[in-house]
């Protein structure tokens, strides 16, 4: 009869043990501006509020990347917000910049694309230097979300119907 504690080593003696590893799928580190949809909260706060810090900002400008078609313009936007994000961390960025950004993504927020885009352009003016390699993602994405804002109002406009003519 075999002893059956001969043929295993002792789990006593860690040395012994050799570990390997289940059959896993490595994890893919995901950007903090690329949220998993399915277990994303959107941040909310009151409209004209214009005192966020700057990962609030990023936060909100997360936001409004979701509002976007998925595909290659939301992903760059998306890593446009992410090197935002690390400029945030770095404290790369004064305070005049985040407070005239304040007011950009509170426009935005509201959905009040066009203003937006007007402080958008006075802000890369003020700012290029702070501006400088994540800006780009936000005036595509002011573009994209203005275009469609253009495209459902035109929508509305006939959503009354036509005037009957007599």
């Amino acid at each position: 009869m075999r002893n059956p504690s001969a043929d295993f080593p002792s789990i006593s003696d860690a040395s012994m043990l050799i570990f390997s590893p289940p059959n896993a799928v490595p994890v893919e580190q995901r950007l903090i501006t690329r949220p998993d949809k399915s277990t994303y909260v959107a941040p909310i706060k009151a409209a004209g509020d214009v005192s966020l810090n700057g990962f609030q900002l990023v936060s909100f400008l997360t936001k409004a990347s979701l509002r976007l078609n998925e595909g290659t313009t939301q992903e760059g936007v998306q890593n446009r917000l992410n090197k935002l994000h690390e400029n945030v961390k770095n404290n790369m960025l004064s305070e005049a910049c985040l407070k005239k950004l304040n007011y950009i993504v509170d426009e935005i927020d509201r959905e009040l694309y066009d203003e937006a885009w007007a402080d958008f352009e006075q802000f890369v003016q003020t700012f290029p230097d702070e501006a400088a390699g994540w800006s780009q993602g936000v005036r595509i994405m002011l573009i994209e979300l203005r275009r469609t804002a253009h495209r459902q109002y035109r929508h509305r406009g006939n959503s009354a119907g036509t005037p009957k003519h007599k």
